[in-house]
C-alpha cells in the first residue's frame, strides 16, 4: 500500500514540476515579445537622416519681341532625367527676366505666353535646335536668353516639347518632307542659274538710273543679265511673275561668286566691288511663266542734300529709301507696314564709332530686321533668322548701312525708332 502511494506521489511531482516549466517558458516568450515591441519602437522614433540634393540655377533674359514683354512660363527641363524647374515671368514694359533653381544636370530652356493670344513660344537655341545648359551644384548659369524661333517656309525652324506641367503642347519642328522638297528645289534651281547660257549684256538709257523687262520663261528654265556696276553703289532688283511668286532670281559676280542663291520679290544691298554682275530668273516649275524685272542703281546723292523728315507716313509697299545724307545725330521715327515674303530697306552712311541703335515694335509682334554692313552682309548678330527687334551697336568701318525689315510671320505693321550718335 505504501509502495503505491509513493508511485502516486511521484507521477504528481512530475505533473506539477511540467506545469511550472510551462509556465517559465511563457513567461520568457512574453519578456521577449515586449523587449522586441520597445526595440521596434525605438528604431521607428529615430529620425531617418535628410539628403539634401544640391542645386544649381539657370537665369536670363526672355526677349521674343519688342517691349512691352507679355506674361510667361520658363521652364528647365532635363530630358534624360525628368526632373525640371520653371519661373514665372510677370507682364513688363521693358525685357522679362527669369530665374529657376534646378538639380544639376543638363536642362532645355524654353517658354510659354501665359495669355494665349496668339505670341509664339519661345527658346534658348543655336542653329542645331534646342541648346543644352549644363549646371553643376552651387553654379548660377545666366545669359541663357530665350528668344522666338526663326520662321521657314516649312514652319518654326525647332522642336519644342510640351511643358513638363502638362499646361501646354508641344511645338512641331519643320515636316521632314518639305524640308525635303524645298532642298530639292533649291539645287535644282541653283543647277539652272549654273547652266544658264550667256547673259545678255543691259545697258541703262542715257541719264536713267533703272532698267526693266517682260518676258517669258519656260518650264524649268531660266535667262541671265549682266551688267557692269562700281562698289559702294546700290543695286535694287525686283521681280513679279505670273503666276504669282512662281518665278525666282538669283545674284553673282561674273566669276561666279554667288551673292543671292534665291529670292522670291526684292533685293536691295551695296555693292561690294567694282565689276560686272549677273542677275538670273528661274522658272523652277512645271509650266511656262511671264515676269517682269527690274534693275535699278540709283546716282549718288550729295552729302549736302536736305535731311530727311522725322517721321516718315505710312508705307503699304516694299520700301527703298534713304533715311541719312548728312554726319547730324539722327533721331527717326518710321511708320511702315511689310507684306509677308517681302523685305523693306533704309539705307543711311555711318561713320565709324558712331552709335546705331534700332528698335522696332508691331501690332502682332511679329517685325523683325536685319542690319546690312558696307560689304553688303549682316552684322554678327543681326542675321536674317536670328529675328531681331532691337540693337544697338557701333559703327565698325565708314560707309553706307541698311536696316532691312521683315516679318517673322504673315503681314507686320510697325514702328521702327533709329537713332545715330556720336
Amino acid at each position: 500500500m505504501k509502495f503505491k502511494s509513493l508511485i502516486w506521489i511521484s507521477i504528481l511531482t512530475v505533473f506539477l514540476l511540467a506545469a511550472c516549466g510551462q509556465e517559465q517558458k511563457k513567461d520568457d516568450q512574453d519578456i521577449n515579445v515586449m523587449v522586441s515591441a520597445v526595440l521596434t519602437q525605438t528604431a521607428a522614433a529615430a529620425p531617418t537622416p535628410t539628403v539634401t540634393e544640391a542645386k544649381g540655377a539657370i537665369s536670363g533674359k526672355v526677349g521674343i519681341m519688342a517691349p512691352p514683354t507679355p506674361a510667361m512660363v520658363v521652364y528647365a527641363l532635363d530630358p534624360v532625367t525628368g526632373k525640371w524647374g520653371s519661373a514665372e515671368v510677370p507682364a513688363s514694359q521693358t525685357v522679362g527676366q527669369y530665374s529657376i533653381q534646378v538639380p544639376a544636370g543638363h536642362y532645355q530652356v524654353f517658354a510659354f505666353t501665359k495669355d494665349s493670344q496668339g505670341y509664339a513660344d519661345a527658346a534658348y537655341v543655336d542653329e542645331n535646335g534646342l541648346k543644352m545648359v549644363t549646371v553643376t551644384a552651387n553654379q548660377m548659369v545666366d545669359n541663357v536668353d530665350v528668344y522666338f524661333p526663326g520662321q521657314t517656309s516649312c514652319g518654326i525652324s525647332v522642336a519644342l516639347p510640351a511643358s513638363p506641367d502638362g499646361k501646354y503642347q508641344a511645338y512641331a519642328g519643320p515636316d521632314a518632307v518639305c524640308l525635303a522638297n524645298e532642298k530639292a528645289t533649291d539645287q535644282a534651281a541653283e543647277a539652272v542659274s549654273q547652266s544658264s547660257t550667256s547673259p545678255v549684256r543691259v545697258q541703262f538709257a542715257t541719264g536713267a538710273t533703272s532698267w526693266g523687262i517682260t518676258a517669258n520663261i519656260q518650264a524649268g528654265g531660266s535667262s541671265a543679265y549682266v551688267l557692269g556696276a562700281s562698289k559702294g553703289q546700290t543695286m535694287t532688283v525686283t521681280l513679279s511673275s505670273n503666276p504669282a511668286n512662281s518665278g525666282t532670281f538669283y545674284i553673282r559676280t561674273a566669276d561666279g561668286v554667288i551673292i543671292l542663291p534665291k529670292a522670291y520679290s526684292l533685293w536691295t544691298f551695296t555693292l561690294p566691288s567694282s565689276q560686272d554682275y549677273v542677275v538670273g530668273v528661274d522658272n523652277p516649275t512645271q509650266q511656262t511663266i511671264q515676269y517682269t524685272l527690274n534693275i535699278s542703281i540709283p546716282a549718288a546723292v550729295s552729302s549736302s542734300s536736305a535731311s530727311v523728315s522725322p517721321t516718315v507716313a505710312p508705307v503699304t509697299g516694299p520700301v527703298n529709301q534713304t533715311i541719312r545724307f548728312d554726319t547730324d545725330p539722327l533721331s527717326l521715327t518710321l511708320n511702315g507696314a511689310v507684306v509677308s515674303g517681302q523685305r523693306d530697306r533704309y539705307n543711311l552712311d555711318l561713320i565709324k564709332g558712331e552709335m546705331l541703335d534700332v528698335v522696332i515694335s508691331s501690332t502682332e509682334g511679329n517685325a523683325v530686321f536685319s542690319i546690312i554692313g558696307p560689304d553688303g552682309n549682316a552684322l554678327a548678330g543681326t542675321e536674317e533668322g536670328k529675328d531681331i527687334n532691337n540693337w544697338a551697336v557701333q559703327a565698325p568701318s565708314d560707309g553706307s548701312y541698311s536696316i532691312v525689315v521683315g516679318s517673322t510671320r504673315g503681314n507686320a505693321t510697325y514702328t521702327l525708332q533709329v537713332n545715330v550718335s556720336q
